[in-house]
């Protein structure tokens, strides 16, 4: 017992870099305090006596130099694409501060790329590369009586019904901004007739997203829009909207796939990698246990989907958080509760952050809410999660948000190890079998697949 006391003693004092680590990993708290205390006490022994130099040495060989990414560029990028796409664009929370949600002190102009982004043809050009199983502009109001050359509007003047207007027939267009000024028909009483396409147009138009298929002052719907903020009208159930894939993979140039995030996102990806054909899918597996959004004084997600972006150039990100994320918080000085309400619009901004930055040219983003856990305090922070998840990628068009409650619950929506005599969960009640894993991942490629013509 003695030697195995001294040979834990010299482990400790040889790998104090690590020790430290675990600790700093911990939920913050009084158990996190204890341990962090031993952890650095250790540390600072072995780096009197020399002791832990080899290990660090290893560890800077081996990790090379930290690269740091301009996250904020690459925001600004996301944000300047999706207005050229005439997307809504995601609003900044009030009060955030910079990196928390806020919008970059230094926007580019729409056009403006980081010049560290690669052009189209580069992006497009680049090799395999991971282990492949690890709108339109409001004008002014036209004058008064004078409905412009789009004819006379089909309602008698004034803001339209549910801010939803149909000037082509198949094209709807909604008000690109609820505050901007409309244009109107100076009152006109007799809607007239039909309103006619606009000079040298023709049906086709009715299928594109061009905003000079609206008048000035709207763009053309979303799929699913029908109101000013986007929503399906009263009684209508709004259609996701789909990834337009800029390609067809192909065994040549096969789908370039990234999943990452906690260590449940491990089984996702060995499952994903069982559930995709091998020949036009590359998987690039990246699960980072014990880490998540609440603590990026451990792991900074933002900083390294950056590089992912930068380095990797995927197809499709696949992203799944959560498991580690209720808890405590330090935040400005003050640590918030996992339960308050300060903690919450924290956590959104932060994933509204994440979402930004994933909204990428040409780039498919799927966010996997998390599945119910055994233990009921965590699986009910985790469903709170889920719904921050699913607001936050309704306002983000280039993000998928895939709901697993219900594919890992009974009937009631609680916690189940098995369904239909399958066994889903492992032991623990938090990380999946091989057949949770297969079922979470056909769920994922079902978002997936057919977006990139992969379905069949």
């Amino acid at each position: 017992m003695a030697a195995g006391l001294l040979a834990l003693g010299a482990g400790a004092l040889l790998g104090s870099g690590a020790l430290v680590g675990l600790a700093e990993r911990q939920p913050l708290g009084t158990q996190r305090d204890v341990a962090l205390g031993a952890a650095e006490a250790a540390d600072r022994v072995a780096r009197g006596l020399s002791l832990n130099r080899p290990a660090e040495s290893l560890a800077r060989a081996l990790d090379g130099e930290e690269e740091v990414y301009d996250v904020d560029a690459l925001i600004a990028r996301a944000r300047a694409t999706a207005a050229r796409r005439g997307e809504p664009r995601p609003a900044p929370v009030a009060g955030a501060p910079e990196g928390e949600g806020a919008l970059s002190p230094a926007e580019p102009e729409a056009g403006a790329e980081p010049a560290a982004w690669p052009s189209e043809p580069e992006r497009h050009a680049a090799p395999p590369r991971g282990d492949e199983h690890e709108g339109g502009v409001a004008g002014d109001d036209e004058p008064e009586g004078d409905a412009g050359e789009f004819g006379e509007v089909p309602w008698g003047g004034g803001p339209p019904p549910d801010g939803l207007i149909t000037p082509i027939e198949g094209v709807d267009c909604v008000l690109e901004d609820a505050t901007a000024p409309t244009t109107t028909a100076g009152g006109v009483e007799d809607p007239g007739p039909e309103a006619a396409l606009p000079e040298g147009a023709d049906e086709t138009q009715a299928l594109s997203d061009d905003p000079t298929a609206c008048p000035a002052g709207y763009v053309v719907a979303r799929p699913g829009a029908g109101a000013t903020d986007g929503a399906a009208p009263e009684g209508e159930t709004a259609e996701p909207v789909l990834f337009d894939a800029p390609r067809t993979p192909d065994a040549d140039e096969p789908l370039r796939m990234y999943v990452g995030g906690d260590s449940i996102s491990r089984d996702l990806g060995e499952g994903l990698a069982r559930a995709t054909p091998a020949a036009l899918v590359r998987i690039e597996l990246d699960p980072r246990p014990a880490t998540g959004l609440s603590r990026p004084d451990f792991f900074d997600w933002s900083q390294h989907l950056a590089g992912v972006l930068t380095e990797s150039l995927p197809d499709v990100i696949v992203v799944l958080f959560g498991a580690n994320d209720f808890q405590n918080v330090e935040h400005e000085g003050e640590i918030l509760d996992r339960y308050s309400e300060e903690w919450l619009d924290l956590y959104r901004r932060r994933v509204g952050r994440i979402m930004t930055l994933l909204g990428q040219p040409d780039t498919q983003t799927v966010w996997v809410g998390q599945p119910p856990v055994r233990e009921s305090r965590l699986s009910g922070g985790l469903a709170r999660m889920n719904e921050v998840y699913e607001a936050a990628a309704a306002e983000h068009p280039q993000v998928a948000y895939v709901d697993t409650w219900a594919l890992f619950s009974d009937a009631d929506g609680g916690y189940t190890d098995e369904i239909d005599g399958v066994r889903l969960r492992r032991g623990d009640g938090v990380h999946l079998t091989v057949a949770g894993g297969n079922r979470l991942a056909e769920a994922v490629w079902d978002a997936i697949g057919p977006a990139w013509g992969l379905d069949g």
